[in-house]
């Protein structure tokens, strides 16, 4: 594209330099054309667009924004699902997850044209999140490090049925529905308990009972496990060029690996992610994603962990 792109406007500046024979016409000409260009590429990123989402129902959701708009929005999602876990809340195998953003000027970083998408993405993607019926979406400031935020993405059921089946630990977890943290766990941010957070992450209620006291815990995934999904998963880092869905990273966080809940966790991630991956397929990616953000999970899914399971006690007999 870059390519033809230099073509056209090399023969444009040639026809018109034609016509003006003196240097500094010429000069002027080549300018004139590179600024009618240039315009014209503005222009079109600021023309309004329609994405078509297409509903369960066999209704579609029309979305009206800019091309501009909808580029950014298609990369910060894609940071969001593939890199940092969201596709597993989106399908409903966890209630609970979380991108980081800096904080614009916090560092070189935060200035470069990648985090300025990301953060007008997530702008792009927040007015409309009203019509998320299913998900609460949210930002809040990361506690361990002022120049980080997080955006958080979580599945209302999933909460809900955290809640009645462990009333106890989660027997004042709040659900509301404001922008300004909607999920809170005795008043206070989810991030303020470990455990609590471990838990709707999805890490498991016994490794984040256990890392919340401190215990020595290991990467829930060792490289030979995850040698078939990627060339080197250990230096495997996502780029706006290689965000597709079959780059979907697993859940990382770290755990007892001997423990009978951590087993059956792998087993629901591996399973997972192929069926993330073959929902996917063939599918563009902005539109399936946001039919998910409006519709929910494709099916019902929710009852997957009892399921994997039966399958492992069985196996095991």
């Amino acid at each position: 594209m870059r390519t033809l792109t230099k073509k056209v406007t090399a023969i444009a500046i040639a026809k018109i330099s034609r016509f003006f024979p003196h240097r500094v016409f010429q000069k002027k000409a080549q300018y004139f054309v590179l600024f009618i260009g240039f315009a014209f590429i503005i222009f079109a990123f600021f023309i309004p667009i329609s994405i078509t989402v297409p509903l369960s129902s066999g209704e579609k959701n029309i979305l009206r924004m800019s091309r501009w708009e909808a580029y950014c929005l298609d990369k910060t999602l894609r940071m969001l699902v593939c890199e940092d876990g969201w596709a597993y809340t989106l399908f409903g195998y966890k209630a609970l997850s979380f991108g980081g953003e800096e904080t614009f000027g916090s560092s070189l970083f935060s200035v470069l044209p990648s985090s300025c998408i990301i953060r007008f993405g997530w702008t792009v993607l927040h007015k409309v999140n009203a019509i998320y019926p299913q998900f609460l979406l949210w930002q809040e400031p990361a506690f361990w490090n002022k120049n980080m935020k997080f955006m958080f993405l979580a599945n209302r059921t999933l909460l809900m049925q955290e809640k009645r089946n462990h009333s106890n630990f989660f027997l004042n977890l709040n659900v509301k529905d404001h922008n300004n943290c909607p999920v809170s766990l005795d008043g206070n941010s989810l991030q303020k308990n470990d455990e609590a957070f471990g838990v709707l992450l999805g890490y498991g209620h016994e490794n984040s009972r256990k890392f919340s006291l401190g215990e020595q815990l290991k990467p829930v995934w060792e490289e030979q496990e995850v040698n078939s999904l990627y060339d080197d998963y250990s230096q495997k880092k996502l780029t706006f060029r290689s965000l597709s869905i079959e780059n979907l990273l697993l859940p990382s966080f770290v755990a007892d690996t001997t423990n009978e809940e951590t087993k059956l966790l792998k087993t629901k991630y591996l399973k997972a992610r192929e069926q993330i991956i073959a929902y996917y397929a063939n599918k563009p990616f902005l539109e399936t994603t946001l039919a998910l953000l409006l519709d929910g999970p494709p099916d019902d899914r929710y009852n997957l962990g009892s399921i994997i399971k039966a399958e492992h006690l069985e196996s095991a007999e």
